[in-house]
């Protein structure tokens, strides 16, 4: 394949978008059988660049990707309104960010690791 094409999985995943020599490698959305969805960029056959990934339970990250895991900046809306904005590594708020409930009061404002936040006293 080359050029635009849809391809699906036996596992029901199915990508629609550009490739180049086989790969997916462009501008494309790769959707899950549980409705999981990322549209955005994908490099070496994966989603790396930027991107937004909207998860089954309503709960979506827009922002840089790495082999596929949240990793750069990206604000995240999790399901249960609480929104985190801010640097991530692997799928996990890990850096600098900040962390609002859904009312938008800020739960915590600085570091966090693992995706809890860290107290700097």
């Amino acid at each position: 394949r080359h050029g635009k094409a849809k391809f699906g999985w036996k596992d029901r995943r199915v990508y629609e978008g550009d490739f180049i020599e086989d790969r997916r490698e462009g501008r494309g959305t790769l959707t899950w059988p549980d409705g999981t969805k990322y549209e955005g960029e994908f490099r070496r056959g994966g989603p790396n660049g930027m991107g937004q990934m909207t998860f089954a339970d309503g709960t979506v990250y827009d922002g840089q990707f790495i082999k596929g895991k949240f990793d750069g900046f990206g604000v995240c809306h999790y399901s249960d309104g609480r929104v985190y904005r801010g640097e991530f590594r692997e799928h996990k708020a890990h850096g600098t960010g900040r962390l609002t409930d859904a009312n938008g009061t800020v739960i915590h404002t600085g570091l966090f690791i693992d995706d809890f936040p860290v107290s700097e006293d």
